[in-house]
C-alpha cells in the first residue's frame, strides 16, 4: 500500500430546493419545504413594483400570502433565477421525502434579504434546478408589462408537475403532470421529459402541450430519470422490467 497524496475534501451535496437562484436583481429560494418566494436583490430592480398577491392578502407585515386562488390548481411553484448549471440530484423521490437539517441550514445562510415580490405554495418538493427562457422583462409608462421571460421547474417527491411560470406575476402558464419530475432535458425550443407512464415524450415550451411520443419500445425511464438530448437522439437509463439498461433512441 502506497501514499499517493493529500485527498481533496469531499464536496457536500446540496439539493436543488436547498438553492438560491438569483437572476438580474432577484432571488428565489424555499422559504420552507413547501413555500417558494421571490425576493428583490439588495439593490436590484422590482419585476413590478409591488408584492404580487395572487389570490391572497397582505398581512400585517406587508408580506405576501401563501397563493390561495383556484387551491386545486396551487401544488404549482413560480421562481426567478439565472440559468444554471444543471446538478442532478441522485437520491429517488422517495429517499428524499424528508429534507435534511443540513440542507435547511444551507436555505437559512442563503437567503436573500431585499423585499419579497411574491410566494407561492408547493405541492411537492422543488426537484430540479430553475431555469430561465425568453426575452427581458420591463414595463412602459402605463405599468404594462413588455416582453415575457418563463420559468422551468419540476417537482416531485409527492407526485408533481413539470411547471412553466411567468417570471414577472408568479402566475403558471401551464403544468405538465408527470406524477414527479426529477429530470427534464431541452431539445431545441422543446421539452423532453418522463410521462406518467414513465415514458418520454416532448412537449411544447409555449402551452405544455404533447408534440411527440418518443419510441422507447419495452422501456421505462429508472427512477432517477436519468436522460441526455444530443444530436437527435435520445441516452437514458431504462429498465425494461427485468434489468436496468443504457438506451438510445430516436427523438
Amino acid at each position: 500500500m502506497a501514499e499517493l497524496g493529500d485527498a481533496p475534501a469531499p464536496v457536500k451535496q446540496i439539493y436543488n430546493d436547498a438553492r438560491t437562484y438569483e437572476f438580474d436583481g432577484f432571488a428565489v429560494r424555499m422559504s420552507s419545504p413547501f413555500m417558494m418566494e421571490c425576493r428583490a436583490s439588495q439593490g436590484g430592480s422590482n419585476l413590478n413594483g409591488a408584492a404580487a398577491v395572487l389570490g391572497g392578502t397582505l398581512n400585517s407585515s406587508g408580506l405576501a400570502g401563501e397563493n390561495l386562488k383556484n387551491s386545486s390548481e396551487n401544488d404549482g411553484a413560480a421562481a426567478v433565477c439565472k440559468e444554471s448549471k444543471s446538478d442532478p440530484c441522485d437520491e429517488t423521490s422517495e429517499a428524499k421525502d424528508k429534507i435534511s437539517n443540513g440542507g435547511k441550514q444551507t436555505r437559512k445562510k442563503a437567503a436573500a434579504k431585499g423585499k419579497i415580490l411574491w410566494r407561492l405554495k408547493l405541492g411537492a418538493y422543488l426537484y430540479t434546478p430553475v431555469c430561465l427562457r425568453g426575452g427581458a422583462v420591463h414595463f412602459d409608462a402605463q405599468g404594462k408589462r413588455q416582453g415575457c421571460k418563463t420559468l422551468y421547474f419540476g417537482t416531485a417527491g409527492k407526485g408533481g408537475h413539470l411547471y412553466a411560470v411567468d417570471a414577472a406575476s408568479g402566475e403558471v402558464i401551464f403544468k405538465f403532470d408527470t406524477g414527479g419530475t426529477e429530470h427534464f432535458a431541452w431539445f431545441d425550443d422543446k421539452i423532453l421529459l418522463a410521462d406518467r407512464r414513465n415514458k418520454p415524450v416532448l412537449i411544447s415550451a409555449d402551452d405544455g402541450s404533447i408534440l411527440k411520443e418518443v419510441e422507447f419500445g419495452e422501456f421505462q425511464f429508472g427512477s432517477d430519470q436519468i436522460m441526455l438530448a444530443s444530436g437527435g437522439r435520445l441516452y437514458a437509463v431504462a429498465n425494461d422490467g427485468a434489468a436496468m439498461h443504457a438506451v438510445c433512441a430516436d427523438i
